[in-house]
This record gives C-alpha cells, structure tokens and sequence, in this order.
C-alpha cells in the first residue's frame, strides 16, 4: 500500500508539460546527456524526461530507457529500460529502434532473439539510422547470428554514412571480400572516414604488406618443389570420424611426440586463406594427464589437455599472439587468441600419417570467437613441404554446424544451429571440471532449419570454467567449447 500511495503521489505532483515545452526540456536533457558528465545532474535529467515520458513522448520514453538500462537518477532495471525503449521503438523513433534490435540481440530485458533483432535494425535503418545498418553489416560480415555473407555485409554497409561502415567497406573493396578487389575505390572510401582505424588501413595499404603476405602463401601453395599437382585425392584415407557410439576414437599414443606443420588462417568466410605461419606441437604424456607444448611466431605456451568427444579440450589457460594482417587501431598490432579446442582429424597420404585440425578460439578483447584457423602437423622435424596445395584443401575451414552468444556467457546462452532434414536431436552442457551433465533437449524430433534455443534455468547456478555443448544429430556428434565467466 506504501508503494500504491507513493506511485500515486508522484503522478499527481508529476506537471502536465505542452508539447512545447516538452521539446524544451528534452533538448535541456540531451544537452545534460551529451555532456558525458558524470551525471551529478541525474535527478535534474530525470524531472525533466519523466513527465514528457508519461505522455507518451517516443524521446522521453527511449531516454527513460536509457536511464533504467544504466541506473541514471532510477535503480538499474533492463526490464524497464526494455519497456520504455520497446514503446518509443513502436512508434518509429529510430534511435530506440536500433537500441531494441541490440537488446534482442544480446537478451538484455528480454530472451535472445535474432529474428526480432534483425527486424528492428532493418526498420530503424530505414528510418535513417545509421548505426543500425553498420550493426546489419557487421553481423553478415563475421557470420554473428546469421549465415556468413560478404555481399550482404557490403550492401548494408553502403546504407550507412556511419565512419565504422566506411571502414569495413574500405576492407571489403581492398581484400576484394564480396566483390571484385579494388585498391582505389577502398583508398577513395577511407578517405570519407576520418577515424583511426580508416587511418590505419590507409597506411597498411600504402606500405603493401598485402602483397608481401599473398607472394609468401603463393610461395608455400605453388612452390616449383612441391609435387602436389601428381597425388591422386584418392590416396588420401581418414582414420578418425566422430559418428555415434564411438566418440573417442583417436588414439592418444597416435599424437605423442613432436610435430610440426602450418597455421593457416582463413578470412571470415572460411573459403580464403590470409596467413600461413610454421608451427610446431609437442604432446608428452605422463600419470596425471596429457600435455601439450604450442610454439608459433617464437613464442611457447603449455597447457594439459585431454581428448573429448573428438576434439583436443585445453584443460588450462593457453594463449598465443599474432601480428594483426591489418589494423584498425594504430596503437594495437596485435591480437592474442585464447585457445579452446582443437577438432582433429588424422589423414594418411602417401603412407605419411597428419594430424589436420581446427582450431576454436576465443579473443577476450572482442569478446568474440577468432577467425577461422586450422594446423596442418607432419610428425617430426621436416614439417609439411611436398603436399601443401592438397593438404591445404583438406583443411579448408568448414562454417561452424554451432553457433553460441554470448561469448563468454553467463546467466544465459543462446544456442544455433542449421538441420538440413528432420533429425532427433539431443543437446546437452558438459562440464570440464566435474563432468556432470546438463541436458537441454532429449531426443527430440526438429524440422529442418535454423533453430536457436536460448537457454536460462540452471545457467546461473553453473560454475565459472570450461564447457561443451554437444549437439547429436541423428548419429553424428558436434561440440563446440564455450568459456562461463562467472
């Protein structure tokens, strides 16, 4: 009743403002919000926009969102920032348009929901907002929530004067990623967007270290030693494959000693190679477990890891850092990549025994999976020299069958994935420090598709770590590794 009587106090001292003056005052707002003060004038911003908010003003409502989403002058509340921002979105104010779309896409306020966050970056790109056509592009750029697709991703970006845009169209047009590489028409479109990272890849451009990059990957990929061009496909033989009931078929005693090989990374869409790199991989094994000894790029890094269903799980902390191909930040040229998994596969060609696997890996400053890669490993000290055109092939990236948002998760996780035809499906969480077992679906009957399936009950309550999500398909098993932060 104190509550009743408080509410209804407030609505009866709340004044009745004139369109007019309500213009005034949220301009008097936006003033205090831009300034990016620490908002000691909180309370003088809410006296403002709440009474314009409770006629029913799209502006006043998307800044009481606001408020409420960031606890300015009000308690810190998604639910209510997502209701405020939803009623301004309803009635075409773009700007909450383009913040609803991030809020479905995140699950802020609501359940994850990528159909409803496209919807809304469509409407307030078509209503002029220029951030939510970047935010379309990007998604389409990296694959984020939708099939990967450079076209699409570029499409978007033409829709938007936003300098972000400019930049990834100016990456696009030089790499030549969704259309035809065009060195002059990027330098023409950075040079509209005067922000660092344009900056940045201007430079790049100018020193031609893509050319530099593209003769050494021709130089491993089409050396006049190598004999590639004589092995017929059909000397190449798998050994392992992860198909129901035999989950854990390779054979640890297989990969111990040294090897050494290839990184490859691949652009986003997996199908273009951007850097080869040497690599080399020692296992050893003793009583407590396996262990692992990465060195690239001169660097080293150890880890125990342990085989699961297929795929090679780090069990601890492991990380390596790379030269950035390009930069977008001058300050920042390089990128450190936590490492995962690695889902291996053991080939044999020409009585020669690899180990080819892809790598899953996580970059904390982008709170994102890392571009595609994959490692090529020839036991030994030779490395691998005389099949790199072929072996290359078999690695080529293949798109992830399971998509996870967000990375890392916390109090929920959303999971996707596309079924070509009807499947019994079984999804479930298993965790790498006690093993036990979360199961989402049982045996459950889908349609071919995309589904995603946001999961909340139970998540809180797990423990920060390590974790797998297995997905079985019919008799086919896939995992992915997802970290839980806290």
């Amino acid at each position: 009743m104190k509550f009743l009587y408080t509410s209804i106090l407030l609505l009866f001292f709340i004044p009745a403002f004139a369109d007019d003056e309500c213009e005034s005052n949220l301009r008097k707002a936006k003033a205090l919000i831009d300034s990016k003060s620490p908002f000691a004038d909180a309370s003088t911003i809410l006296g403002l926009v709440l009474p314009c908010a409770e006629k029913g003003l799209a502006e006043a409502e998307h800044y009481m969102g606001l408020l409420h989403l960031n606890g300015i002058a009000v308690k810190q509340d998604n639910q209510k920032a997502f209701n405020y921002i939803q009623r301004a979105a309803n009635k075409d104010f773009n700007k909450s348009q383009y913040n609803l779309g991030r809020m479905y896409k995140y699950g802020v306020g609501c359940k994850v929901d990528f159909e409803k966050s496209i919807y809304w970056f469509k409407k307030a790109s078509e209503n002029g907002n220029q951030k939510a056509a970047y935010s379309l592009g990007y998604m389409y750029f990296k694959g984020f929530a939708v099939p990967q697709d450079y076209q699409k991703a570029i499409y978007w970006f033409k829709q938007s004067e936003y300098a972000m845009s400019k930049y990834y169209l100016g990456v696009c047009y030089y790499f030549g990623y969704g259309v035809a590489a065009n060195e002059d028409r990027a330098l023409e479109i950075l040079g509209n967007s005067n922000i660092p990272n344009s900056q940045s890849l201007v430079s790049y451009i100018k020193t031609n270290r893509k050319l530099a990059i593209e003769s050494s990957i021709n130089e491993i990929l089409y050396s006049e030693a190598s004999d590639s061009s004589y092995i017929e496909p059909e000397a190449i033989t798998t050994t392992t494959e992860v198909i129901l009931p035999n989950l854990n078929n390779i054979d640890t005693t297989a990969i111990l000693g040294e090897w050494s090989g290839k990184l490859v990374q691949y652009d986003w869409s997996g199908k273009n190679i951007e850097r080869i790199v040497p690599i080399s991989i020692a296992f050893d094994a003793d009583s407590i477990g396996l262990t692992m000894n990465l060195q690239l790029e001169g660097n080293s890094t150890t880890s125990k890891v342990q085989f699961q269903d297929g795929s090679l799980i780090i069990k601890e902390p492991m990380s390596f850092t790379m030269e950035k191909l390009y930069s977008g930040t001058p300050e920042e040229s390089s990128l450190t990549y936590r490492l995962l998994s690695l889902n291996f596969m053991e080939y044999t060609l020409s009585n020669t025994t690899y180990f080819i696997a892809q790598l899953d890996t996580y970059i904390d400053e982008w709170t994102e999976y890392g571009e595609p890669m994959s490692i090529i490993l020839k036991s030994g000290e030779s490395g691998v020299n005389e099949e790199d055109e072929l072996l290359m092939a078999l690695a080529a990236q293949k798109e992830e069958f399971i998509k996870l948002y967000p990375v890392p998760f916390s109090n929920h996780i959303t999971i996707q994935y596309d079924l070509e035809a009807e499947a019994k499906i079984h999804l479930e969480f298993l965790s790498l420090l006690d093993y036990k077992r979360l199961s989402i679906t049982n045996d459950e009957w889908q349609n071919a598709g995309m589904h995603t399936i946001t999961v909340t009950k139970d998540i809180p309550s797990l423990k920060k770590g390590l974790y797998i999500v297995r997905l079985r398909v019919g008799d086919k098993l896939y995992t992915r590794t997802v970290i839980k932060d806290n």
